[in-house]
Order: structure tokens, then sequence, then C-alpha cells
């Protein structure tokens, strides 16, 4: 009986530091390739809230070449566009040390001829944690993009990132 008494006790005691991943924070950085030869950047951070669902807040950097047309000085046409997007990530499978989540996400920002962009970007995210707590991460990305100046309105892809623990307790 004075074992229970001291179990619970201690269980009590001791909770509040035992949350299972809830309140946690990450940094990521990420980058793949999107269609039509374009590449995409993120640098993100991000909390997990209960049930492994999480926020998401960053920049997203995309940008693209193509081999024409070319412009009279003779260089090829680039597209680039900055752009600050917010994402809500909803876990649909959680495994021992992976999730699976529907990631969706919208972003507003400015493309290089300094034009306003918005974006909308539905995708999955499956996530693999490491022992150290960072984790690993591979993510599909469709995002449909409106006023850019290159008519290159639907991007989909593959990024690949990583995410870095912070301790802010």
């Amino acid at each position: 009986m004075k074992k229970c008494i001291i179990i619970f006790c201690s269980l009590f005691v001791f909770s509040p530091l035992l949350k299972a991943g809830d309140g946690d924070y990450y940094v990521s950085l990420s980058g793949g390739f999107l269609h039509y030869k374009a590449m995409s950047y993120e640098l993100t951070l991000e909390k997990t809230l209960r049930y492994h669902h999480a926020w998401e807040m960053g920049l997203d950097y995309y940008n693209q070449t193509f081999s024409r047309p070319i412009d009279a000085s003779g260089k090829r046409f680039r597209y680039q566009a900055l752009l600050f997007e917010g994402a809500y990530k909803y876990n649909l499978v959680r495994y021992r040390n992976a999730n699976l989540r529907f990631r969706g996400a919208a972003g507003i920002g400015v493309n290089e001829r300094d034009r306003f962009t918005l974006s909308l970007s539905p995708g999955f995210e499956y996530t693999y944690t490491c022992p150290s707590n960072i984790q690993l991460f591979i993510q599909e990305k469709t995002q449909f993009s409106f006023w850019t100046a290159n008519h290159s309105w639907f991007r989909a892809g593959i990024m690949i990132g990583i995410k870095i623990p912070l301790r802010f307790n």
C-alpha cells in the first residue's frame, strides 16, 4: 500500500513535467523540387498541440527558371516569390515514432515584380522522430498561387526537411 501511495504521489508531483509532445516548439528547414523546373525552400516555426496536431508559421521562398523565353540581354527568365505562410496540421495517423498529418496552409507575399501574391497549399506530411527528438520529414506540397506574373498558378512537388526542437522551459 505504501508503494502505491508513493508512486501515486510522485506521478502527481512530476506530471506537469511530462507533456508527451504537447506544446513543443520546432524550427524546421526544408527544400525540394516543384513542377515545372522550380525549387522551394521553407524556414518555419512549429508548435505541437494535443493529439499531435500542430500550428506552423514561416517563410516560403519559391524560385523558378525557364529555359525560354530569353530576355533582350540573353538571360533566362527567372521568377521568384517570397511568402509568409501559416499552416495547420491535422494528425491523421500516429505510429510509434512517426505520424502522418494533413497540412493546410495559406500564404501572402510578393513576387519579383513587386506584385502581391496569394497561395493556398493543401498537402500531406510524414514525420519521423529520431532519438534526440529531432524530426525528419517528407512533405507533399500542392500550391495554388494567384496573381503570378508567369501564369504558373499550380505547383506540385516533394520537399524534405529537418525539425530541430527548441526548449523554452
